[in-house]
Parts: C-alpha cells; structure tokens; sequence
C-alpha cells in the first residue's frame, strides 16, 4: 500500500513509524521505483522563485513540466535538460534518479545547479544542506550527495537550483556521416569546435545531432562556421523545430514502451566496439549516445540476449523494467558508510533502488 502525505509532518510520521520507506513522485521511471510506500505527489509546488537572482525553490513532489512553465515565463530555464517532463518526472524524482537531459553537454548535470535542499533522514531529523543563493561555499555539500542517490539516504522534501537565461535562438543540425565509425569522428571533430554547441548526440548508424544556440543575429554565420568545418562527405540538413527534436529525445520516444530501458556511462572511445557488437545481434537493439559520447542509452527487451564483456564493464542505471545481467553488482564500502550514517536503522535499504520520479 502505498501512503499519501499531504504535509511534511505526515511525512515525519511516515518515516519515524514505518521499517521501511521507499518514496516515489510520479513513477516515470519504474525501474527506480520498486515496492513504494509513500508517495511524494501531493508536496508539490514551487515555494520560491527569484527570477532576478536566478533561483527557483519547489518542494521535491513538484512536477518538472510546473517549473519548466515557470521559468519560461521569465525567459528561463533548467539547462541541465531534466528527462521524462512530459511523463510526469518530479524535481525530487530527477536528483534521486542523477539522470540530465541533452543540455548536460555543454552547461553540466545536475550536480552543478542544485544548490540547497532540505531531507528527512532515517531518523526522522531534518536535514538541510547548501544555502538558496549561487555563491555558497559553506558547510557539507549534502545537495551533490543526494545526485543519483536513489533514495538511499533520505526522503528530499525541498530542493533549489541555480537557473540559466534560455538562449533567444536555437538551431538543431543533424549531421549523417555514413557509418558509425565516422560518426564518431565527425563527435570529435565537432565536440572540440569554437561554438556555443548546446547539446550533441548520436543515434546509430550515422546521425550525429548537434543544437547550437545563441543570439539571432548571430547563429546564421555560426550555423556556416560549423559547416565549414565538418570533414568531406558530411551531410547536413537543418532542423528549425529542434525543441520537437530534443523533447523526443529527453522523453526517449525512439524507444518501445514495452522495452526495458538503461542508463550506461561510457567513454566516445568504446562507441565503435560497442557498435560492432549491436550491429552482429540477430534482432535491432534501441539506443542512443548522449552527451557528446559519454551517456548510453540502451533499450531492449527479454528476448535479447546481451552478453558482451564490453558492457559487463559499464556502471548503469535501469530507467524501466528489471536490472540487466550485464550491469554488475559492485559492492561500495563508501555507500555503506554513509547509509550507516544517514538510516542507521536501514529504512531506505532495499537491493532495489527506492526514490524515483
């Protein structure tokens, strides 16, 4: 059975009167939210923006769709690109989960714009970290702790980031460059260019989706200088409605929703051996290269079976469906130790991961 709490008190309770608490906000990424026995949905709503000193406050249960229309208002954003917005990902749900969109290329993840946040801890304390102002170099950097934290530690109840100006013009150029292997060429020929690249992707065989920004006066000749130094045999097409193009990608609409779906963290070198793998399996695999080759995301089903040592090695994350055989359990005495501080009666511990949105 899974609790309602409408107020952080109910919450307390929740926590101080259960053996176990796994908290979820709005179940768009089921594979991090097994089992839940509270639900974060109705602490929801944005406590303070302060569109000047570019910050925003909202309670952890707070869809990203509410803010993401808030900061528009204002010509603002969240850089970072938070995924599964229009699934009904919450701001709590996104830094358990540690999981940023497209935009982490240039501007960073999550880590670099959350900057406070409050949380019940184990023993039903209130915990507060960091401070709501962007320059702050005081005390434990509790936020950062909690990135990709997965409900181990506490249930977060308010959280602040820092926020960017949305850049006035947006240009997505999409590059098809013939195989994999020169697509991951063209990535490193690209990704070390003098431009404000925003995002940059790669989808298989051989399309490498680069999003530049900027001022509208400006982007035509920047669009030209980036054409002009793209290898031979590169082509281009110009896509005007990128921010279709990467809210696709941010709500992974190339993948079936029946199939499982994995985080991977990579290097642009392992992409080629990676790719020979795919491309020899008797069934097509789902999957895409974000952050400019660093970031896999893998789609698949039952059905496949997908044993190649290249990513047995690969730490990940499972986003939908069952943990993988090929993601490894490593044992990580640094976890342990800060679990024993944070929930020394082990609430939150499960094998399964147990905060998502």
């Amino acid at each position: 059975m899974v609790v309602e709490v409408n107020t952080i008190d109910e919450l307390k309770k929740h926590v101080t009167s259960s053996e176990v608490v796994r908290a979820v906000g709005g179940g768009s990424k089921p594979g991090l939210s097994h089992n839940p026995t509270v639900s974060m949905r109705r602490l929801s709503g944005i406590v303070e923006y302060r569109a000047d000193e570019y910050t925003v406050t909202a309670l952890a249960g707070t869809p990203i769709g509410q803010i993401d229309a808030a900061l528009a208002e204002k010509g603002q954003y969240l850089p970072f690109d938070p995924p599964l917005a229009k699934a009904g990902a919450t701001l709590g749900g996104t830094v358990a989960s540690g999981i940023s969109g497209p935009g982490r290329w240039r501007y960073g993840g999550i880590r670099d714009f959350i900057i406070s946040l409050k949380m019940i801890s184990g023993g039903g304390e209130m915990l507060v970290g960091g401070a709501k102002v962007v320059k702050n170099a005081a005390g434990f950097d509790l936020p950062k702790l909690m990135v990709g934290a997965q409900g181990r530690f506490g249930v977060m109840t308010e959280l602040t980031f820092k926020v960017f100006p949305k850049p006035k013009a947006m240009v997505t150029l999409e590059l098809r460059c013939g195989d994999a292997n020169a697509a991951v060429d063209v990535m490193g020929v690209v990704a070390m260019g003098p431009w404000d690249l925003i995002s940059l992707d790669m989808s298989p065989p051989d399309s490498v989706w680069a999003r530049l920004g900027g001022m509208p006066e400006a982007i035509e000749k920047k669009i030209q200088r980036f054409k002009d130094a793209l290898p031979e045999g590169c082509e281009v097409q110009r896509h005007d409605d990128d921010e279709s193009i990467w809210s696709s990608a941010k709500e992974f609409k190339w993948v079936h929703d029946q199939r499982s779906l994995v985080k991977l963290a990579i290097t642009p070198g392992r992409i080629r051996n990676l790719e020979r793998y795919f491309c020899s399996l008797s069934r097509p695999i789902a999957r895409r290269y974000g952050c400019g080759g660093n970031v896999l995301y893998l789609g698949f089903s039952d059905a496949d079976d997908l044993a190649d040592p290249e990513l047995a090695s690969l730490p990940g994350v499972v986003l939908r469906g069952e943990v993988p055989s090929f993601i490894p359990d490593v044992p990580n005495l640094f976890l342990e130790r800060l679990r024993s501080i944070f929930d020394p009666q082990q609430k939150f511990t499960d094998k399964s991961p147990n905060q998502s949105g």
